[in-house]
């Protein structure tokens, strides 16, 4: 790993704090875990639904270590909002982004 890889690791926290929001994870376990999200709002994407029609999502990016492995039904609560994860879109060991229902 270069140095510039572990900076950019060291730096996921303190970009979620500033850039983040409060949120409650929940599983389907009804475990909690107090973190931050960064949640995108009307992300365009391409393939969903097994159609080639572009559709918007909402799309929330987590720290890994953080929450645990995220799953369908799974909830993000920030603020009054409260939204259920689809299904992991990416992971790419450290910050998780999840499609939301």
């Amino acid at each position: 790993m270069s140095h510039f890889d572990e900076l950019l690791i060291d730096a996921d926290p303190g970009f979620f704090e500033v850039m983040g929001d409060a949120c409650v994870y929940t599983d389907g376990a009804a475990n909690t875990y107090p973190t931050r999200v960064i949640i995108e709002k009307n992300v365009e994407q391409f393939s969903a639904y097994e159609t080639t029609v572009p559709v918007r999502r909402n799309v929330a990016s987590l720290i890994k270590s953080e929450v645990p492995d995220p799953k369908r039904g799974h909830t993000i609560q920030s603020g009054a909002d409260t939204y259920t994860v689809d299904q992991l879109a990416s992971d790419d060991g450290h910050v998780l982004r999840v499609l939301l229902q």
